[in-house]
């Protein structure tokens, strides 16, 4: 993904409108993915004579320097962004959460990060969705989705063993920069895919 210089990454926009894109719920389940994902790695290859738990300590420790390097060269330097800040966003631009998303996925470099970070998103939610059936759950995901950002998911389709659910991009292309359109779009629907694909087994132990 290019490294595009993010003027307004939150806060406030260049028209003095406060940015609610992307809630921050999101960017800290995104993030504790990639860094559970890294601890995993740690843990199965232990440097020799270190002791696993301190290995992860180190490996989530690296990611986090590395992701928060990677971020603040993408925006100017009085919003450069803290561990606590960068997890203390309570919204964020789509820029801002691209730019993020795309850094996670390079510093866990596991295959398909995307769709399975649907598994946290899920997981998330999992103690919310759990009193709903299956069917229910699918009819309220528009609901539950635009909860992290201005996200348009319709259910076009449902009975009780399947539905069809489209997402319309429209929103977030509107308030993302063009040269990350293509970037955004494969994230979003990965993502999107992996969430539905996951709700059987977290929400209901089904296959």
């Amino acid at each position: 993904m290019p490294r595009t210089l993010i003027l307004h990454p939150y806060g406030m926009d260049a028209n003095g409108n406060p940015i609610k894109e992307l809630n921050g719920i999101f960017l800290r389940v995104t993030i504790d993915f990639m860094l559970a994902t890294v601890a995993r790695q740690a843990a199965g290859n232990p440097p020799a004579g270190m002791k696993v738990e301190d290995a992860i300590a180190q490996a989530q420790q690296q990611a986090m320097k590395r992701l928060l390097e990677r971020v603040n060269e993408c925006i100017p330097e009085f919003h450069h962004l803290t561990r606590e800040s960068l997890l203390g966003l309570g919204y964020a631009s789509y820029d801002l959460g691209t730019v993020v998303r795309d850094a996670c996925n390079e510093i866990a470099h596991v295959p398909n990060f995307f769709f399975h970070q649907g598994y946290a998103i899920v997981q998330s939610m999992a103690y919310l969705l759990r009193a709903f059936s299956i069917r229910q759950v699918f009819n309220v995901v528009p609901r539950f989705a635009s909860k992290f950002g201005d996200v348009d998911v319709r259910v076009m389709h449902e009975n009780a063993s399947s539905a069809t659910l489209r997402w319309y991009p429209d929103l977030i292309l509107k308030h993302s920069s063009p040269e990350t359109h293509r970037h955004v779009i494969y994230m979003t629907c990965q993502t999107i895919q992996g969430s539905m694909a996951y709700i059987p087994p977290v929400v209901a132990n089904l296959p």
